[in-house]
């Protein structure tokens, strides 16, 4: 089951019996200490409120950068002016083994979407508006986030944490340059440049 709650409360017990797949814990709204004791104290409470005292997994953002008191790097549309994917792989690595540093052990990251309209406000989370640049440098942060070098099948890594690639296709030209708003593609664009 997945229920999730962020860092700044905690789920109420009757969630507990249930069980919970996720907990989030955003950027910049605590202190590493204090994201850990938050974090040791639900899992705690998953586990041992939970029937068959399965762990949650913790979720964190970490477009460029992941935790108080952690490195902040540039933002995408800057690592994609860089024409350096290795580069993009070394940045995420470290935003890997800061976020598990703080327990978080999946990423929100990277962004995927290719903008097309200047007046989107999500620009700088994307590397580009073209689908080749953008598809080198999210492979470069997921293997960076992931360590995807060892091969598909090895395990995770203590310094290493899941890439969960956002947002969803054709996300970015949304009408009107507003965030969330519908988008007005053709299905030839659609194929050719999201998908």
């Amino acid at each position: 089951q997945l229920l999730s709650w962020d860092h700044t409360n905690y789920p109420p017990s009757s969630a507990y019996q249930y069980g919970i797949g996720r907990l989030d814990m955003y950027p910049g709204s605590d202190t590493p200490s204090g994201l850990i004791s938050y974090r040791n104290s639900a899992q705690q409470k998953v586990v041992n409120g939970s029937r068959l005292n399965i762990p949650a997994s913790f979720h964190s953002e970490a477009n460029h950068g992941c935790c108080p008191g952690g490195t902040v790097f540039p933002m995408p549309v800057n690592q994609g002016c860089t024409w350096n994917p290795s580069l993009v792989t070394t940045i995420y690595s470290i935003v890997a083994y800061e976020s598990r540093l703080v327990g978080n052990d999946a990423l929100y990251a990277p962004v995927i979407n290719m903008w097309s309209d200047p007046r989107f406000g999500r620009n700088s989370e994307a590397y580009s508006e073209n689908p080749t640049l953008t598809s080198f440098y999210a492979r470069a942060a997921t293997d960076g986030l992931q360590n995807n070098n060892k091969g598909a099948y090895s395990y995770l890594e203590e310094d290493r944490a899941i890439a969960m690639g956002k947002h969803f296709a054709a996300y970015g030209p949304a009408l009107g340059g507003l965030n969330a708003a519908p988008s007005d593609i053709t299905p030839r664009t659609m194929f050719e440049i999201y998908l």
